[in-house]
């Protein structure tokens, strides 16, 4: 039994070994949306910035009522973009409903 317990950090170790210098692959992607039916900062924009962020995947997203869009970094590969897009609809704040106008990929 004693065997047992020490191999277990043994193996990490050669897990971690093995991994080390290995890139991981990511596919950043950064993307304009442009959402109507925002009827302020506070409570439409800062609510839908923060179920965005809260999305994994998502590294960084910044969303604008004064200038009606979501700007969003996110790994394609992790997450899709229609993932994104369903949760700006979803987004309740009292009964207003967003949609999205456009998309736009950013260089």
């Amino acid at each position: 039994m004693r065997f047992k317990k020490n191999i277990l950090p043994f193996i990490a170790l050669l897990a971690t070994i093995s991994s080390f210098g290995q890139k991981q692959q990511t596919n950043l992607t950064t993307i304009e949306i442009t959402i109507s039916g925002m009827a302020c900062q506070e409570g439409c924009a800062d609510v839908i910035n923060e179920n965005i962020k809260n999305l994994t995947g998502v590294q960084n997203s910044e969303v604008s009522f004064e200038i009606g869009k979501a700007i969003v970094s996110y790994d394609s590969l992790i997450i899709p973009i229609d993932s994104i897009k369903q949760k700006i609809i979803a987004t309740k704040v009292k009964n207003y409903n967003y949609v999205i106008e456009a998309i736009q990929t950013k260089q």
